[in-house]
C-alpha cells in the first residue's frame, strides 16, 4: 500500500479562536489500496474533528493513490489539550466507526493514534511548534524542531528564507544556526514551520554569544604548606576580548555549595597569559567546574558543560633532628637533619641566621661552638613544620 498525504486543518468559528486557528495544523498520512474490482463498489473514508470532515470514496484506480496534498488549519480544545475525532469507514460489508482523542502535546510522536479502515489506513501528526523555556541559543549549538513539514527562518520574523531541501518535508528537523545564511551579527532568529506556503506558529531564539573552549585543566594540583590554598589553571581556546570576562564556578562533587569569581577578580584569579588563568586559593578535595563568558552590559554566553578538578594537600613539611658529638676536641661535632614532606628543595636557617639549602638529605649542620642552638626547616614555598 502507498501513501496518501493530506494536510488537513479544521475552522472554528468565533474572534475567541482566532489565535489557535492559525496555531495548529494536523498532516493526515494515508495509505489507500487499489481498487480491486471492474466495478467500483461504493465506500467512504471518513475523519471528523471540531464540525469539519476529511473524507475520501475507494480508489478509481487499479494501483494505490500516493502524494495527494491538502492544506487548512485546526483549531483544539486548549482546556483538555485535544482534538476529538470521529471516524467510520465502509465499503462492501466492512463498516467501522471509533472515537478517538488526539494529544497536542504528544504530538503522535511517540504514541500513535491511527485510523484503519475498510479500504484504507490514515495516521494524523500535529503541525506546530512548542516555544522552549530555554531560547538562548549560541550558533555553536544544536536546535531541534518537531511537528513540522515545511520549514522556514527569520532574522526579524518579517522576511523569510526557506530551510535548504533536506530539511522540508521533514517532521522533525536538528541544525546549527551558523549553518544558517546570514547569521553573523543577528541577535535574534525565527521559526515556523506548516505546508507549501501556509505556516502555522512562529518561534523566538535568542543569539547569544558562545563560550570559549576549555582545552586543558592542570593536573596533579596541590596545596602549599598543607593549607586550604590550593590552585588549578585553565587554557581556553583564545584570548578575552576587551571587555569579557569569565565566570568560573565550582562546587564540591556530590554538594549544592557553589563558589565563583571573576577572571577580573585579581586576588582570587590570576591570569597567567592570554589564554590561561589560575583560580587560587581552593580547599582540598574533588570539584565540578563550569564558565561562562561573560560580555560588557553583563551579557552571559551558554554555560560551558562540566569538567572535574582535584586539589590534593601537599604532604605536610617534618623533620628530624639529631646531635652529632665530636669525636675529639679537634672535631666539633653537628646536627643531622633530616626532611620530608613539603616541596623541596629544603632550607635550614641556624640560629636566625641566612637560610641555607640543603645539599644532601640528611644534611649536618656543622656546630662551631657548644650550647643549645635553633633550627628551623623550610621548604621551597617557605613553609615550616607545624
Amino acid at each position: 500500500m502507498k501513501k496518501l498525504y493530506f494536510l488537513f486543518f479544521i475552522f472554528f468559528c468565533g474572534i475567541n479562536m482566532i489565535w489557535s486557528q492559525t496555531e495548529y495544523g494536523i498532516l493526515f498520512i494515508s495509505d489507500i489500496d487499489a481498487r480491486y474490482e471492474m466495478e467500483q463498489t461504493p465506500g467512504q473514508h471518513y475523519i471528523q474533528g471540531g464540525g469539519s470532515e476529511l473524507w475520501f470514496n475507494p480508489n478509481q484506480y487499479f494501483s494505490p493513490i500516493f502524494n495527494q496534498e491538502d492544506f487548512s488549519y485546526v483549531t483544539p480544545n486548549l482546556s483538555t489539550r485535544k482534538i476529538n475525532f470521529n471516524f467510520y469507514s465502509y465499503q462492501d460489508g466492512c463498516f467501522i466507526s471509533e472515537n478517538k482523542d488526539f494529544d497536542i502535546d504528544n504530538g503522535n510522536i511517540n504514541t500513535e493514534v491511527s485510523f484503519i479502515g475498510c479500504f484504507a489506513s490514515t495516521i494524523p501528526y500535529l503541525i506546530h511548534l512548542n516555544q522552549p523555556a530555554d531560547t538562548n541559543r549560541c550558533i555553536e549549538q544544536t536546535i531541534e524542531l518537531n511537528n513540522g513539514w515545511n520549514w522556514k527562518y527569520s532574522y526579524d520574523g518579517t522576511i523569510w528564507t526557506d530551510f535548504t531541501s533536506e530539511y522540508q518535508n521533514q517532521r522533525s528537523i536538528s541544525f546549527k544556526i551558523k549553518e544558517l545564511i546570514g547569521y553573523e551579527n543577528k541577535s535574534q532568529i525565527f521559526f515556523r514551520t506548516g505546508y507549501k506556503t501556509n505556516f502555522t506558529n512562529t518561534v523566538k531564539y535568542d543569539i547569544i554569544p558562545c563560550s570559549s573552549d576549555l582545552l586543558n585543566t592542570s593536573a596533579p594540583n596541590y596545596t602549599v604548606c598543607n593549607y586550604s590554598n590550593g590552585d588549578v589553571t585553565f587554557n581556553f581556546s583564545r584570548p578575552l576580548e576587551p571587555g569579557e570576562n569569565y565566570l568560573f564556578t565550582r562546587n564540591p562533587i556530590g554538594s549544592n555549595i557553589v563558589t565563583s569569581a571573576y577572571s577580573n577578580e585579581v586576588d582570587k584569579v590570576e591570569k597567567t597569559s592570554a589564554t590561561t588563568f589560575k583560580w587560587k586559593d581552593i580547599p582540598p578535595g574533588d570539584y565540578e567546574f563550569k564558565f561562562q563568558n561573560q560580555f560588557e552590559n553583563n551579557i552571559p554566553s551558554t554555560l560551558s558543560p562540566v569538567t572535574y578538578f582535584t586539589i590534593t594537600p601537599r604532604q605536610q613539611l617534618t623533620f628530624t633532628t639529631t646531635v652529632i658529638e665530636p669525636n675529639c676536641h679537634t672535631d666539633s661535632g653537628g646536627i643531622s637533619v633530616t626532611a620530608s614532606g613539603g616541596t623541596p628543595p629544603y632550607f635550614y636557617i641556624l640560629d636566625n641566621q641566612t637560610k641555607k639549602e640543603f645539599t644532601t638529605n640528611p644534611y649536618i649542620i656543622p656546630m662551631l661552638s657548644e650550647g643549645i642552638h635553633n633550627v628551623i626547616v623550610i621548604d621551597s614555598n617557605n613553609c615550616i613544620e607545624k
